[in-house]
């Protein structure tokens, strides 16, 4: 009896032992870079970069990037970001054309990509914004999708992005995780239709603020996932403290596959 007692005993710690090896915990960020402007206007490519890379995150969801624009010295950010962060896949999505060059979004992972898109998203009058997304291969097997967005404009013209992305998340079966600067806090129309399709990393309507910079009075940034398809582990903001590489601050979250 003992003997038969043990034997269960191991048989249950080893399928735990199994059950821990295949979880899989993934750290995201989401961070508008100003075109990797500070408050003051100036460019620093590096700095935003390191801003990035110290964070140690697995995916980052990335807003507002130059590519050969004018204003920031014809300099393509999105593979600068890519290179100086060491994030060894990244996908850009035009925004608009601008300054002779493309303003957009720009996803970093460390994931293998083995898909990619760019979703024009309705308007009613403001200027365009995109939806863009990666299916990334995680190294227990499993695929999931990452999203990034940064919408803007009046309520109707927010109201409409978020109706747009929303119907997007229905094009897949698998897992989505959308980060990004929904320039609207907790409690808004907006995030309130988002609510309803997806779980934010902070539920609530005090979470930690990120703009502007210095002393942040709105939270704007999330980070979000389809229902019963991730825990949350945690949710915070970074605090750079007295040199700010953006003129807003990064969120992290640190999340776990169900």
């Amino acid at each position: 009896m003992n003997k038969l007692f043990l034997l269960c005993i191991v048989c249950m710690l080893s399928f735990v032992t199994i059950e821990r090896a295949d979880a899989q915990q993934i750290n995201v960020l989401t961070y508008n870079v100003n075109a990797c402007r500070n408050e003051a206007g100036n460019v620093d490519v590096a700095k935003t970069a390191k801003v990035i890379a110290d964070a140690n995150v697995d995916l980052a969801a990335i807003q507002e990037v130059d590519v050969n624009t004018k204003r920031t010295r014809n300099v393509d950010q999105a593979k600068e970001l890519a290179k100086l962060t060491q994030m060894p896949y990244h996908h850009f999505a035009k925004g608009i054309d601008l300054q002779g060059g493309e303003y957009g979004i720009l996803i970093l992972s460390k994931f293998p990509i083995k898909d990619s898109f760019r979703i024009e998203l309705p308007r009613k009058s403001g200027e365009q914004r995109v939806l863009s997304g990666v299916q990334v291969e995680l190294p227990n097997k499993k695929n999931i999708v990452f999203m990034n967005t940064n919408i803007a404009g009046s309520q109707a013209d927010k109201l409409a992005h978020v109706e747009g992305i929303i119907n997007a998340s229905k094009s897949t079966d698998l897992p989505i995780i959308l980060a990004g600067d929904f320039g609207t806090m907790p409690g808004a129309p907006e995030i309130n239709a988002l609510d309803q399709n997806f779980t934010r990393t902070c539920p609530t309507e005090d979470c930690p603020k990120v703009y502007p910079v210095k002393a942040p009075t709105r939270a704007i940034s999330h980070i979000m996932y389809t229902p019963n398809s991730f825990k949350t582990l945690s949710h915070n903001v970074i605090d750079e403290k007295l040199d700010y590489a953006s003129d807003k601050r990064p969120v992290v979250a640190e999340l776990e596959l169900l």
